[in-house]
């Protein structure tokens, strides 16, 4: 899904993939989304340096680059992936490509193949004007010895502002959950507030869930490190994310829900409204302002007020 909020120069841009494998260029990224205004505010991380290279294999390319959720199981391994060896375990997307590319030649390989390939859906999708709703089942992504459901909805109130709601089940409750995001700049504030700004662009980041989460700004050295190794690229090939945000709850369990309000402004914005979030009998509802979003936790969809209008999330793809 690639969306913006107008056609205007000051537009706010988004980009979100959860869908299936054809390409050895794709990375183990299902449920990355990405944000501009007038400069990169949340992006990819990893530099690709060279092919197979050990930054790329077990950084650039890892789920642990991205703007997606990690479940770490201890015994977890991979595989080699295009060239390159993978030593270590960063909690992510798992892949079980017959070859090293994990590319497909052909449809008939591919449906040959299906169980390989076939590894996220798009549920839901609407875009109603003033917002955009978009939900994906991200769970084939992973191993299913760790994960047993992960989807993620996200609801773009235009003109900047986006919900992110996730329901993260793991087969173990000792598996440790992190919501994941890549910012252009190390952000400022005190979570689960923060702010980052890049250019003449900010991006406000509000946690509502988990309640007081555990909070990791990884800059520096530490931005290439994780799992006792470090994995700095060989080159630079550009503008990269400088900070990696990590939240995660404070206590296991089995499912953990994870949801972020996300704003992006021009730079000379001081603040934004503070959300709030209320949680019953198989829902979660966020308050921002005069709008009121409620997800269940059943199932994707919900509701949303906006503007003196209610309406119901849409359930299916059209």
């Amino acid at each position: 899904v690639s969306a913006r909020s107008s056609w205007d120069e000051d537009a706010t841009y988004f980009f979100f993939t959860c869908g299936a494998r054809f390409t050895a260029h794709q990375h183990l990224d299902v449920g990355n989304f990405l944000i501009y205004k007038h400069e990169e505010l949340v992006g990819d991380g990893g530099h690709y340096d060279s092919f197979g290279t050990p930054h790329d294999v077990n950084y650039h390319l890892r789920t642990l680059a991205h703007n997606t959720v990690l479940v770490r199981d201890p015994s977890g391994t991979w595989p080699g992936i295009r060239a390159g060896t993978v030593t270590a375990n960063d909690g992510g997307q798992h892949h079980n490509w017959p070859h090293h590319n994990g590319a497909v030649v052909d449809p008939a390989q591919w449906q040959k193949e299906r169980a390989l390939y076939d590894i996220a859906d798009l549920l839901a999708f609407e875009d109603r004007g003033d917002y955009l709703y978009v939900a994906g089942d991200c769970t084939r992504a992973y191993s299913p010895k760790k994960l047993a459901r992960f989807t993620r909805q996200i609801v773009f109130l235009r003109p900047g502002t986006f919900v992110v709601f996730d329901q993260v089940k793991s087969t173990n409750a000792a598996f440790k959950k992190t919501w994941l995001l890549q910012a252009m700049k190390p952000p400022t504030g005190t979570a689960p507030n923060l702010t980052l700004a890049n250019g003449k662009g900010r991006l406000f980041v509000q946690t509502l869930l988990p309640h007081d989460p555990a909070v990791r700004l990884a800059t520096g050295a530490d931005l290439y490190s994780y799992d006792g190794k470090s994995y700095p690229p060989q080159r630079d090939t550009g503008p990269a994310p400088e900070c990696r945000i990590e939240i995660s709850p404070p206590q296991p369990a089995e499912t953990d829900y994870f949801l972020h309000v996300l704003t992006a402004t021009d730079a000379d914005v001081a603040s934004v409204p503070q959300a709030t979030v209320r949680e019953s009998a198989g829902e979660i509802t966020v308050a921002l302002g005069e709008t009121r979003l409620t997800f269940r936790t059943d199932a994707v969809g919900g509701r949303i007020e906006r503007g003196g209008r209610s309406a119901t999330l849409a359930t299916s793809v059209p």
